[in-house]
């Protein structure tokens, strides 16, 4: 059976000011004891997967990955190509900052087996930049994506961000038109938010910043849809545009309700109808493996459960579910499973929509993905 391996590297040189992600201040001395543990809860944790698994997909993501020492991380992939089963078309992503790159790093990458990088952008506005508390610039950017053109790695993601204090549709326009310009293959477009302990939720409180407002914003997105469409970037889920050929494999298994095994301090798993979490705890979780044994909280779904995370995962996706394979996968008709009140509004005020026996969000509905979902899963009066 196909799955996915993620491996959260938790370190970065520098914490930004809207990240709430569990990660810790990088040091040698921490580093040294995260690659001993995760690869010890790679062999640990191979008895989960069926014997007939075969990873499909890799992703390292953080934290900050492209601050890991190199040595370190080919030892952890050395240990996984040996223990798990290894798919030949395997997508292997890594999340770089555009100041870690280089060209010395991306040959070391490819000889890693990497073949999609996805580049931590976030904006290209110098302002928003140092708001974030970003070690890049934008010059980095630029150079960033030129080391990878010379070293002709092809399958470049970006991840850029929208909403700032203060910014207007036409910033944000100027900033997706200068990455359009780069022309990664993939582009990832989220909204900025301002999670409880983080900085930037510390100037809101202390009302030296405001958010935009929610209209403004949805209109925003509406028309960054649109540009980013009429550049042959296709969306295929709420936050993520391809180019034909180059959506990720990795998230597409997760949206998909697939199998993926998580590695690391804060990682999930979820195999079959089992989900695993290991602690956002960095001492608990070396210390656990230290002992040989693995630091995770396991819980295994029920029925209801299992319908709940695949309506909540598959319906980010604008193929949205199939009404078939859902009956096939679960012996139940969604229709009678969704709260029916709530689905008879939703798809007469277009915000949801039935086409060729798959139900979605519209372009509309999707940006009130987070309601949507709550009132489809809500109890029957």
């Amino acid at each position: 059976m196909p799955a996915g391996l993620y491996l959260h590297y938790p370190f970065c040189s520098a914490i930004c000011s809207y990240c709430d992600y569990f990660k810790l201040q990088l040091t040698k001395e921490l580093e040294k004891k995260y690659f001993s543990a995760i690869i010890k809860e790679a062999e640990l944790r191979a008895q989960t997967l069926s014997s007939n698994s075969q990873i499909e997909s890799i992703f390292v993501g953080g934290g900050t990955p492209s601050a890991a020492s190199i040595e370190d991380l080919q030892t952890l992939i050395n240990k996984i190509r040996s223990t798990y089963g290894i798919a030949d078309d395997l997508e292997f992503s890594i999340e770089c900052n555009p100041e870690d790159i280089s060209p010395e790093l991306v040959n070391r990458y490819q000889s890693l087996g990497v073949n999609r990088i996805n580049v931590g952008m976030q904006t290209l506005d110098e302002r928003q930049l140092k708001l974030l508390n970003r070690k890049h610039r934008v010059h980095d950017i630029h150079k960033s994506i030129y080391d990878l053109s010379v070293a002709r790695f092809d399958n470049v993601a970006v991840d850029i961000l929208f909403g700032f204090p203060k910014q207007t549709g036409k910033e944000l326009a100027g900033d997706i038109a200068e990455i359009i310009a780069l022309e990664p293959k993939h582009i990832s477009l989220y909204q900025l938010t301002f999670e409880e302990n983080t900085k930037l939720h510390t100037l809101l409180k202390e009302r030296k910043i405001k958010t935009l407002d929610d209209d403004y914003l949805a209109a925003m997105m509406l028309s960054a849809n649109e540009q980013l469409n009429e550049a042959g970037y296709v969306r295929y889920e709420l936050n993520s545009f391809a180019k034909n050929g180059y959506e990720c494999r990795h998230n597409l298994n997760y949206w998909r309700g697939g199998d993926f095994l998580g590695l690391g301090p804060s990682a999930v798993s979820k195999i079959g109808n089992k989900r695993i979490c290991n602690p956002p705890d960095f001492d608990a979780y070396i210390n656990s493996l230290s002992h040989g044994m693995l630091p995770a909280d396991e819980h295994v779904l029920i029925p209801q459960e299992e319908i709940e995370d695949y309506v909540i995962m598959a319906l980010r996706l604008t193929e949205g579910i199939d009404l078939e394979k859902f009956k096939e996968r679960f012996e139940a008709d969604l229709m009678q499973v969704l709260n029916s009140k709530e689905l008879e509004i939703l798809l007469k005020t277009n915000f949801l929509k039935i086409e060729s026996k798959f139900l979605s969000m519209s372009d509309e509905g999707s940006f009130f993905y987070d309601e949507i979902i709550a009132r489809l899963l809500a109890d029957e009066d």
